[in-house]
């Protein structure tokens, strides 16, 4: 609009209203509702904020948990969904399992999302992933408390299928934890993904 009317476009503006979208979904959800259950009631709390009606949202790893909630909850305020490297909350039979049998890492790239090959090609990406995750403060810590308290949320089958909104499911090649044909089991229980 700006290029329109000025001829410059107001990049500062458009990267800092990027960076706000981009916050971490966490901080927006309330763990919990007046009931002690649906952990989105105040999923749209920082969209409403910067006055957005609606947006796309995209859910990384664990983050895909909340991305479809507020997706199956809040559906009119959703574009469309981007689901990586996540099953977020699709009950797939056995996926924990698999996960939880994954052998800890050794060294300093010890998390379950990033595999041995990877850390060895890319330490300075594994290193990145590790500083901004921000879920390993300790690098050695056992990640399957965490793991199990996904398993123990998931969404039904009648609310998944009955998204409207665009949804694209990315994995990379090399996870372990959501392996592709894991991916690829989720994405045929969503109409279109």
């Amino acid at each position: 609009i700006d290029r329109a009317i000025t001829g410059t476009a107001d990049r500062d503006f458009l990267e800092m209203l990027f960076q706000k979208l981009l916050l971490n979904i966490s901080w927006w959800v309330n763990p919990k509702d007046a009931d002690g259950q649906n952990i989105f009631q105040a999923g749209f709390l920082g969209l409403d904020h910067l006055e957005v009606e609606r947006a796309h949202i995209v859910g990384q790893s664990m983050g895909g948990w909340a991305a479809l909630g507020l997706a199956i909850a809040h559906g009119d305020r959703v574009r469309s969904l981007v689901l990586a490297d996540t099953i977020a909350g699709i009950a797939i039979d056995g996926w924990f399992s698999a996960a939880a049998a994954i052998p800890p890492r050794v060294g300093s790239c010890n998390h379950p999302a990033l595999s041995n090959e990877f850390c060895i090609r890319n330490p300075e990406r594994a290193h990145l992933y590790l500083e901004i995750g921000g879920l390993r403060h300790d690098p050695f810590a056992d990640q399957s408390a965490m793991l199990k308290s996904l398993d123990e949320v998931t969404y039904a089958d009648a609310d998944v299928a009955a998204l409207r909104q665009p949804v694209l499911f990315i994995v990379g090649s090399q996870d372990e934890i959501f392996p592709p044909d894991l991916i690829a089991r989720a994405a045929a229980r969503v109409p279109g993904a």
